[in-house]
Parts: C-alpha cells; sequence; structure tokens
C-alpha cells in the first residue's frame, strides 16, 4: 500500500486530506524534538510511564534495564505533569495556526509562542502575571557581602614549565605555580591584589600570587622561595 506521507519541506497547502496534513505537523515537530503524540499515548523513548512486558515471545522482551528506568522516568510525577501541559498548550496554539510547511515556518511558530507565552499570556499560578512579570518581580539571589574592586576569571590550562602567563595594565606576567602542577586545568580568580589559583577538576587550591605591577614574575605564596618544590 503506498504510504501517503509527503515530503516535508515541499508540502503544499490546499486539497490535501486531513491525514496528510497531520503527518507533515508531526514530521517537522519531532525534527525539532517535540512528540507529536496524542495526550496519553507515548511513543518510544519518550514513554513516561512503565509498560508490562508482554506475554509470550522472547523473555528479554520485557525485561527492563537502568537505561530503560532512567529514561521512562524523568522525573517527579508532578514535574512530568507540568512538562505535558506545556506541550498541549504548545500544540493547540500551533493547531489554530496555519500549517507550517517548512522548518523555518515552524521555528518563527514556536518564536512567536514563546514571546506569548512569556510576555502576554497571563498565569494563573502567576496570580494572573505572565511569566515574564512574574519573574522581573521576584527577589534574585545576590551575596552576603557585596564586595567592591575589579575581578576577573580566567580557565587555562598551566604551561608545560608550571606557569601561566597574565595580562594586566598592558603588561604581561609570569605566574610560578609549580612544575608538579603542569598541564593541569585551573581557574585563575584576580581582584586587586591576589590571584589565586584552583584545580579545575578537583577544587584544589594550587597557588596565590600576590599581584606587584614592578614584577614580571610572581611566584607561589604558598610554597617556600626556592628553585624546587619542597619534598
Amino acid at each position: 500500500m503506498e504510504s501517503t506521507r509527503i515530503p516535508t519541506a515541499t508540502a503544499p497547502h490546499g486539497d490535501r486530506d486531513v491525514a496528510d496534513g497531520d503527518d507533515q505537523r508531526a514530521d517537522l515537530l519531532q525534527s525539532v524534538g517535540f512528540d507529536s503524540c496524542a495526550p496519553g499515548e507515548h511513543r518510544g523513548r519518550h514513554t513516561t510511564e512503565p509498560q508490562a512486558p508482554q506475554r509470550g515471545g522472547d523473555e528479554q522482551s520485557g525485561a527492563r534495564t537502568a537505561a530503560d528506568e532512567h529514561r521512562e522516568h524523568p522525573g517527579p510525577h508532578q514535574s512530568r505533569e507540568q512538562i505535558e501541559r506545556f506541550h498541549q498548550t504548545l500544540k493547540r496554539w500551533l493547531t489554530a495556526r496555519p500549517r507550517a510547511t517548512t522548518l523555518p515556518q515552524l521555528q518563527a511558530q514556536l518564536d512567536a509562542f514563546r514571546d506569548h507565552y512569556n510576555h502576554h499570556r497571563p498565569h494563573r499560578a502567576a496570580g494572573g502575571k505572565t511569566p515574564a512579570a512574574a519573574y522581573a518581580a521576584s527577589p534574585k539571589a545576590l551575596p552576603a557581602t557585596p564586595r567592591e574592586g575589579h575581578f576577573r576569571l580566567r580557565y587555562d590550562p598551566v604551561g608545560t614549565n608550571g606557569k601561566m602567563i597574565l595580562r594586566r595594565a598592558a603588561h604581561m606576567h609570569h605566574l610560578g605555580i609549580g612544575y608538579q602542577h603542569r598541564s593541569k586545568r585551573i581557574l585563575a580568580l584576580s581582584d586587586d591584589t591576589t590571584v589565586t589559583v584552583i584545580h579545575l577538576d578537583t577544587g584544589e587550591i594550587l597557588s596565590e600570587h600576590h599581584i606587584d605591577p614592578t614584577r614580571s614574575y610572581w611566584r607561589n605564596q604558598l610554597t617556600p622561595p626556592g628553585r624546587w618544590p619542597q619534598k
């Protein structure tokens, strides 16, 4: 039996039947990551409820692996219901618009929905406010003791010679982190007086350096002065 599905990029409007239009919309939604199943249906990896093993046939057909459990239970039941309601709202909104026949057209509709949902559509759970207005009115997390001054973050590997180069005020400075730390991935935190170097993988503080604009080399203050590291 010949398939009635038509190519996504060339599907025209007009007197195509409803089944063709539904298949076309399903292809477009699935291509951008949305499952086009009806509410209550589950398909493939998108299922959110465990399925009973089939009777008869191969015994392994009903076997469940840890990966299956993780895939089918992405979060608490309440979270899944919220996601499903959001998808239903999106599908109803798309259904009320002309069918998109290309990915750019579908993306334009999704962008319009995002703007409408966040900035124009009142939300009952937010007291009739839009999500954007509710977010703007909510208190934001701030540091307990705000600090003033210059701060800088830098991600870099330590050089093979155990040093890194830091540019400050148009001058290059060499930081002696330690030969034993060569090639480690680090995060350098700089303020007005100190540079602290942290191992990015373990969180260990590898070195601290006093900022001295008159010197090109800033040694590690956590180790005693000397050419070789102490055992």
